[in-house]
């Protein structure tokens, strides 16, 4: 069986000529909110009224609700059909069917009626979107989606989409947000997380409570919001990537069917309407965040490497995986985690076997190395020549455990003495008495 359509002017001619007099029906459009996907549903509606000529749009006051007795009212001063975008007005929906007046719903879940269409956003192609944006700028750790309260339909849609697709295009299983308790989740979740939000309103929410429990985006969550509020959007901490539906195509499309309905043409009872665009914002922008983990992970390694640290210590304090860690290092410094953590316990087994007569083990030991054996290795490996070697081809002119201007542990391995200490040895002055004795005799 085809899709299920319906028409409603049987006589289909006496509509076309009417349409030959300039005569339009008044059809009352009624959307929830003052949203930027109301202008532009509007836009879409205005448009398609232009284009057929039949149809005459009222639009409904923001401050007045649609009830049974409004609908009453509207068909009592001309109305013939009805564009209903707002939610909540079960009542009016079902009042509309008793009359049998043309009825043409955009993304609202009021059942299959007789004289009425639903235009859908396309939630599927929202999630596939998501995914896309998401997949598309690095690997995560974890995925998980935010719903809108009360779990509508159309939430639910994104939800399940959103799962299915994740799970067959990785080995990790999203989960779904609670509304309670949700900082919690969020802290418990193996970083970095994409998150996806029902819109954008909830995007913004979401990244509120990242904020406040010290997940930074976007280097530990990309967040992903649907609708591209500009507003919300180019004032959320940092800026939201959204998914933008077709909003405009989305009232064209329910005015286009409404005058299809009143010149006796059949229309499908669901209208699906894709995507116009996605707009990428900084919340989403993964270019930055490889950079940043091996920052984070380097100024760790500065201050900790030579007290012990290993690689799993640091994927824990990242909350990071081994894997993703690794292959971050790789990208920004072409070295492994492990190797960056060995280069700077390297360096300060140079820095003290410059400056230090402790023996060799010792200084071992104290740059985080388990055993002398090891380090010898690596030193002879990476420098071409023993720890001992440096040490003698290094000594500096001056040490900081005498301060006075003369390295003790050369004096102690047989090089030359002080030259005061030989002077005195071999019976002579030291420069110092010499000066004395000489400024004693001008005095007299």
């Amino acid at each position: 069986m085809g899709k299920k359509t319906y028409h409603f002017a049987k006589r289909s001619g006496i509509i076309s000529a009417m349409k030959k007099q300039n005569i339009t029906f008044d059809i009352l459009v009624a959307f929830e909110k003052s949203l930027i996907s109301r202008t532009r549903k509007l836009g879409g509606i205005y448009r398609a009224a232009m284009e057929r000529g039949i149809i005459s749009p009222r639009v409904m006051d923001e401050g007045r609700e649609l009830t049974r007795e409004f609908v009453d009212k509207a068909v009592k001063d001309g109305v013939r059909a009805f564009i209903v975008g707002a939610i909540g007005v079960e009542s009016a929906i079902a009042r509309i069917c008793e009359l049998s007046l043309p009825l043409a719903t955009i993304s609202l879940p009021y059942g299959n009626r007789r004289n009425m269409c639903t235009v859908c956003t396309d939630n599927k192609a929202i999630a596939e979107e998501a995914v896309r944006l998401l997949f598309g700028n690095r690997h995560f750790a974890s995925y998980a989606y935010y719903p809108a309260n009360g779990d509508p339909e159309w939430s639910e849609e994104r939800w399940r989409n959103f799962r299915d697709i994740i799970k067959k295009s990785s080995s990790l299983v999203p989960i779904k947000l609670p509304h309670d308790g949700i900082a919690e989740m969020l802290d418990e979740l193996p970083r970095p997380v994409g998150l996806f939000a029902a819109n954008d309103s909830y995007a913004v929410e979401l990244m509120g409570t990242c904020h406040k429990i010290g997940i930074s985006i976007p280097a530990d969550a990309s967040v992903v919001g649907v609708d591209n509020e500009e507003f919300l959007c180019e004032h959320a901490s940092p800026p939201l990537t959204s998914i933008f539906p077709d909003f405009e195509k989305e009232g064209y499309l329910a005015a286009t069917a409404i005058a299809d309905m009143l010149s006796g043409k059949q229309v499908p009872k669901k209208i699906m309407c894709g995507l116009k665009q996605s707009v990428i914002r900084k919340s989403a922008m993964g270019e930055c965040y490889a950079e940043s983990v091996v920052n984070r992970a380097m100024s760790i390694i500065d201050s900790e490497a030579t007290s012990g640290l290993n690689v799993s210590d640091l994927c824990t304090r990242l909350r990071i995986s081994r894997r993703l860690l690794d292959m971050r290092f790789r990208e920004v410094k072409d070295i492994s985690p492990k190797d960056a953590i060995i280069s700077r316990r390297l360096a300060a087994l140079k820095k003290s076997l410059k400056f230090s007569d402790d023996p060799i083990a010792a200084v071992c030991a104290r740059c985080g190395f388990g055993s002398e054996n090891h380090p010898k290795k690596l030193f002879r490996q990476r420098f071409g020549m023993t720890m001992r070697d440096y040490r003698n081809q290094n000594r500096t002119t001056q040490s900081p455990r005498t301060g006075n201007g003369h390295d003790s542990s050369t004096y102690g391995h047989g090089t030359d003495e002080p030259t005061d200490k030989k002077r005195k040895r071999n019976g002579l002055g030291t420069d110092t008495e010499q000066i004395r004795e000489c400024i004693r005799g001008q005095c007299r």
